[in-house]
């Protein structure tokens, strides 16, 4: 329970992100004098590598191969474990996340844009959407699938291959989304005043739902399928969506 050090002077509003070697990256959103950098830091503290990539507020991703991506102004970079620069891909305004696919293909939503890019920077391709998508995307346990959501538009099931909607779910704003290993999707969604829990199939129907009054933005599983969510109250529901225990 002691704090093993602290990594001071730095404004950052993402997330860290680490590697398989403990190396922790994060990015800094660019106030108090900084421009916006990724940095990466050992394991006891001490910074192995920083790198300029103008204001940023997204979370580093670290690809299988080691690969580290980071989003920075209107640029998308990729950079070796040594921080030097693999590549970077531009424009890519407005860039919010990042994520990378069963077969390494980097997603991207950005300016009502889907962007897939190849692990060497280069567009496969992109698609217009019809401007009411969200940021955050969750995938399909195939990688064939996205499930797209974080904005006041409910759940879009978007198929890869065919570049189409599948289904929507819902019309109110998706908070946390979370895909089990059968391919069940499920959600915290705000609905007027309320925030449910719905349990979906992979076509897009309610196996369950459950009414309570907490947001979360972010959601587990253990492996017996039970969830767990909550902000001010940690709630667990099964695996069929019955409560097991809220606290307090």
């Amino acid at each position: 329970g002691r704090i093993g050090w602290i990594f001071n002077n730095i404004y950052s509003e993402a997330g860290i992100a680490v590697g398989s070697d403990s190396i922790i990256y994060f990015t800094s959103s660019g106030t108090w004098g900084d421009s916006g950098k990724i940095y990466a830091i050992n394991f006891d503290g001490t910074l192995k590598w920083t790198r300029r990539i103008n204001i940023s507020s997204t979370t580093p991703t670290v690809c299988a191969d080691g690969t580290i991506l980071a989003a920075g102004g209107s640029h998308l970079y990729a950079f070796n474990n040594d921080g030097t620069e693999k590549w970077r891909f531009y424009p890519l305004p407005l860039q919010r996340s990042i994520y990378v696919g069963i077969d390494g293909t980097i997603y991207s939503l950005a300016s009502e844009i889907l962007y897939a890019i190849d692990k060497n920077g280069n567009l496969n391709w992109q698609y217009q959407t019809p401007g009411d998508w969200g940021t955050k995307f969750v995938f399909s346990p195939d990688g064939k699938t996205l499930y797209i959501y974080y904005q006041a538009s409910g759940l879009i099931s978007f198929d890869i291959d065919s570049k189409t909607e599948n289904w929507r779910f819902g019309t109110g704003r998706v908070h946390a989304a979370l895909v089990d290993s059968k391919g069940n999707i499920n959600i915290n969604i705000e609905e007027g005043n309320q925030f449910k829990n719905y349990s979906l199939t992979k076509s897009g129907e309610i196996r369950w739902e459950f009414l309570h009054n907490e947001l979360c933005f972010e959601m587990t599983m253990d492996k017996l399928g039970n969830l767990f969510f909550g902000v001010n109250a940690l709630y667990s529901l099964d695996y069929n969506g019955q409560l097991r225990f809220s606290t307090p």
